[in-house]
């Protein structure tokens, strides 16, 4: 079984003023961001078919603590949206079994989903021999999150 792993880096907001209030209920906003060194890791590996994902806890020592939280509908968790849009912009068939470790906390405001995000299309990329440039993964993580793109570097 091939494999790829990405290193999912948190971010924090050093700067943030709010703009205008757009049309879609969103607001323009001004930021900077610096990524950190709590990072989140996202394991790709050839798998049959379909998309799998599994989330694993990565903090050793938090036995009985769950710093991971709910992580929602495995359909709507942003590592399995971005494997489907990277196999849709591919064309490839979706075979991988992805595994999430999380070691920043869900909800906290650190980006966790969105790094996730851009880990998978990085590793899923890699995988499968680099069928998307840069611009477009880029592209494509602009249409999951807000925040994605900072994560594709």
């Amino acid at each position: 079984m091939n494999g790829w792993s990405a290193t999912c880096p948190a971010k924090v907001n050093l700067f943030l003023r709010v703009l205008a209030r757009e049309d879609s209920g969103y607001h323009q906003i001004e930021t900077v961001f610096q990524a950190v060194e709590l990072c989140d890791r996202v394991d790709a590996f050839t798998a049959r078919a379909g998309i799998s994902l599994e989330v694993r806890q990565g903090v050793s020592g938090t036995e009985g603590q769950d710093i991971v939280g709910d992580t929602g509908d495995p359909d709507a968790n942003t590592v399995v949206r971005a494997a489907r849009a990277f196999y849709a912009e591919t064309g490839l068939e979706p075979s991988v079994s992805l595994i999430l470790t999380k070691t920043i906390p869900v909800g906290a405001g650190l980006g966790g989903g969105s790094s996730d995000a851009a880990g998978t299309l990085a590793a899923l990329n890699a995988l499968h021999g680099e069928p998307l440039g840069h611009s477009q993964l880029i592209a494509i993580g602009g249409r999951i999150g807000a925040d994605v793109p900072f994560f594709c570097g």
